[in-house]
């Protein structure tokens, strides 16, 4: 059985529609609702996962900033008790590209999330790089020269770009995956 050492929580950005209920009025019933959900949640992934740190995070797409901050509240409620709980804002939090990102977006997140990774100072800390999802918006061989030595793990899946959505998702070897850039990438930083 898998267990991680870093869970990562991107979640709550899509929530503001089709109303910004977190936006319109902070203390409302829903918005405080949201809140205590969110921080419920959080605390049954404590439990499943005692040892891991937990990430919450959202990410570059377009989403105000009160649910950072409504997660930020979360996070200093929890930290408390649990020093593993941290609150990762990305640069350009909240304010990418409109609909998905770009290469150069996807990029500089993946070195931003590196470099947080390696403040956390442990060696069990790492990346689960999976190459399929990151043809999506960017190159997977660009993932790995900037992750390097954190990557810990890397699912092979292939895409299709063409068609795009989840459909995209074809056998390896079927889709769009340059393989030979990957795995040269992959030598190149000693990965076994």
């Amino acid at each position: 059985k898998y267990t991680p050492d870093v869970v990562i929580v991107a979640i709550g950005q899509n929530d503001k529609d089709p109303y910004d209920y977190m936006k319109a009025d902070y203390n409302s019933e829903q918005s405080l609702y949201w809140r205590l959900a969110y921080k419920d949640f959080i605390g049954k992934l404590r439990k499943r996962y005692p040892d891991a740190h937990i990430i919450l995070s959202t990410t570059i797409l377009n989403h105000e900033a009160i649910w950072d901050e409504a997660i930020d509240e979360v996070c200093k409620s929890l930290q408390k008790t649990d020093d593993k709980i941290h609150h990762f804002l990305y640069s350009n939090n909240g304010c990418g590209t409109h609909g998905h990102i770009r290469i150069s977006e996807a990029e500089k997140m993946a070195e931003e999330m590196a470099d947080f990774i390696d403040k956390i100072g442990s060696d069990y800390v790492g990346s689960y790089l999976d190459i399929g999802n990151t043809l999506y918006c960017s190159y997977p061989e660009d993932w790995v020269k900037i992750l390097g030595k954190r990557i810990k793990k890397v699912h092979f899946k292939d895409y299709r770009k063409s068609v795009g959505g989840l459909d995209g998702f074809v056998d390896i070897l079927a889709g769009d995956v340059d393989y030979k850039a990957v795995k040269t990438a992959l030598d190149n930083i000693g990965y076994d």
